[in-house]
């Protein structure tokens, strides 16, 4: 059996690495002190700008007004949407439908990017056409983006196919320093239902997107889940949990992570699917992994078969302190992030699924003791050859009702408490009727 050692994972190496990478680029010199002085705002930790939309459209001089007036996305800039979990509003008259974008513009063509590439390759010993140096390219790529700040955007919903005359128009808050932006639409369940009908969306989903100027026929695509009030979510790690990271040397871990296709812990996409099947589960995916690589993670974890989720990600900015908020402990970030799902969602159970490589015990079972009627289990895959009886768990769990702490090796050996199995899932499609 191994002992508990809390391994380098690869986000403490990132800094590591670039720093590896650029030590003679005047680019590294410019991180490092524009570090000590720059604080970025935590766009994820921000309270998202409330706003009503605009009525639907009277006219097409009317939406070319807005357009001109809100879109600003050059032909060299791209529009990220993040899935976001939307709630239903405190009157219960309709929904609050969170939208947290990215907006930035890929440098591939820098000189002081390409020479951060050029130089961890030769670090790393990668030829130049190998196929891992075409994977390390795309996965540093976000990275190394130029993001673009106070950028007002504007998105629009529920615009039929035949006509653009019922569009919604909701104008954005400008974005931040490291591109992000976010907002909290309200739409009352009659709007809804035409928005619905306009796009031919599902009853539990709702997609938008980003004006674009005229002309431009690239599209930009959002979506939200919209959550029931009751029900069961799930809350996952993803590194270890269900992506293979592995512990070891750094350059393993930098290989694992920026030069090798991404590989499924076996069996989780399965079970996740059968809980999202039988009980009607929604799901959010809570890591420590950094924005830059949402895109990447998301179309791996659907390519293999994991249901709709949300992604709640960590934010990092290379030009400023936040940087160096990679080597933040998990108990200083996951938990503010997990008990926000939750006090968004009172009255839904929860089954909380990590592994013991960090600290998913210990934030696991700090949220059992703060949340102990919502939290109805809690899985902690064993990738450290533990009992679950060290004195490591005696401390995580103190105080938490240990039927329902369980380590496990193979997902077929989770097995969910009555309490959840027994009673019959909330039907989605009634529970968000008006």
């Amino acid at each position: 059996m191994k002992s508990h050692q809390t391994p380098t994972r690869w986000w403490r190496l990132m800094p590591l690495a670039l720093l590896l990478a650029s030590h003679q680029s005047s680019f590294a010199s410019a991180l490092i002190s524009r570090g000590s002085s720059t604080r970025t705002v935590d766009a994820t930790a921000a309270t998202p700008t409330k706003i009503a939309g605009s009525p639907p459209s009277a006219s097409n001089n009317d939406k070319k007004k807005r357009k001109s007036r809100r879109a600003r996305i050059k032909h060299d800039e791209k529009v990220v949407f993040f899935p976001t979990a939307a709630r239903r509003s405190e009157d219960g008259k309709g929904w609050d439908i969170p939208i947290h974008g990215w907006i930035y513009e890929p440098e591939t063509r820098d000189p002081a990017r390409r020479a951060i590439v050029a130089s961890l390759r030769k670090y790393l010993g990668l030829k130049r056409e190998e196929e891992e140096t075409k994977i390390l390219k795309r996965r540093l790529g976000t990275f190394l983006v130029n993001n673009e700040r106070r950028k007002e955007l504007a998105v629009q919903m529920g615009c039929s196919v035949a006509s653009g005359e019922s569009c919604r128009v909701f104008p954005l808050p400008q974005s931040k320093k490291n591109g992000h932006f976010q907002a909290m639409l309200q739409i009352d369940d009659q709007e809804l239902a035409a928005i619905q009908e306009a796009t031919c969306d599902e009853k539990n989903t709702l997609h938008f997107q980003a004006i674009v100027e005229d002309g431009d026929d690239r599209v930009f695509e959002g979506m939200s889940h919209l959550i029931p009030n009751e029900g069961v979510s799930v809350i996952s790690d993803i590194d270890d949990t269900v992506k293979i990271t592995g512990v070891g040397n750094k350059k393993a871990l930098l290989r694992s992570t920026f030069m090798e296709e991404f590989k499924q812990v076996p069996g989780m996409a399965e079970l996740y699917q059968e809980w999202a099947e039988d009980l009607d589960c929604k799901f959010h995916f809570v890591s420590s992994s950094p924005w830059q690589l949402w895109e990447e993670l998301a179309g791996f974890l659907s390519d293999i078969g994991f249901p709709h989720a949300t992604y709640h990600l960590k934010p990092i900015r290379l030009k400023d302190r936040t940087l160096f908020d990679l080597w933040k402990c998990p108990l200083e970030t996951k938990i503010e992030v997990i008990e926000s799902i939750l006090d968004s969602f009172p009255q839904r159970k929860f089954i909380l699924v990590g592994d013991t490589g960090e600290k998913d015990p210990e934030v696991y079972g700090e949220i059992a003791r703060r949340y102990p009627n919502q939290i109805q289990g809690l899985y902690v895959r064993n990738v450290t050859g533990e009992t679950g009886k060290e004195e490591r768990y005696d401390e995580a769990w103190v105080g938490v009702n240990r039927e329902i702490c369980h380590l496990f090796t193979e997902p077929q050996d989770i097995q969910l408490p009555a309490s959840l199995t027994t009673s019959p899932p909330t039907n989605a499609k009634e529970a968000l009727k008006p």
